[in-house]
């Protein structure tokens, strides 16, 4: 039926560095669960934890209306502004820039997709950045970065690396952050937004 559609999952991307397995569903959710979650258990393959799940297009949207209405904080849980929020407002080109995606996410959204539906997840390793952990590219070329480390849950202020996708590849440019605890090897936390870069086109 089309619930069991919905819930489809459409790509699996196994993080071995930090015991962690990401699924992409139809619907545009993303959810992470934790491989350290291995005791107890006689079987073969041990059952997966579900840690947290993360609605992307409804969060994205939360996210850039922030920028929108030039607000310093972002009325969702699951996002945050891990740089400055004048850094979120540049990667979007500006307040103009949030406008035209919101605008350009409605007109889609009436044709039956969302500007903001993840299509593909590229994971992040920990020599590439100790902050970002998985980046997932949607219908409209906006990327969301996205991050399931503690401390992002403990409101730790801490700068985003500069990740770039060339061809589905991660490169790193800087590789600095501030006030972070050296904890990208433990188990997943909830999924939070951290970033969300629009396209060249956006904003001209």
């Amino acid at each position: 039926d089309n619930a069991q559609k919905a819930q489809a999952i459409v790509q699996l991307q196994c993080d071995d560095a930090r015991g962690a397995v990401y699924a992409l569903k139809a619907n545009g959710e993303i959810s992470v669960y934790d491989i350290h979650n291995t005791s107890n258990t006689t079987t073969m393959t041990p059952p997966l934890k579900h840690i947290s799940t993360l609605n992307a297009i409804e969060v994205t949207r939360a996210y850039i209306t922030a920028i929108k209405l030039g607000r310093m904080h972002i009325a969702h849980k699951q996002a945050t502004f891990n740089n400055s929020p004048q850094s979120a407002t540049a990667s979007l080109h500006g307040m103009d820039g949030a406008r035209q995606l919101l605008t350009l996410d409605a007109n889609n959204t009436t044709k039956g997709v969302s500007l903001f539906h993840p299509i593909s997840l590229h994971l992040v390793s920990p020599d590439v950045s100790r902050v970002v952990t998985c980046v997932a590219v949607c219908a409209g070329g906006v990327r969301l970065y996205l991050s399931s480390l503690e401390h992002l849950n403990t409101n730790t202020n801490a700068s985003i690396t500069n990740v770039h996708m060339r061809g589905g590849s991660r490169t790193a440019t800087t590789a600095t952050t501030t006030n972070v605890k050296n904890r990208m090897r433990g188990a997943p936390k909830r999924l939070v937004l951290i970033h969300v870069k629009a396209p060249p086109n956006v904003g001209n």
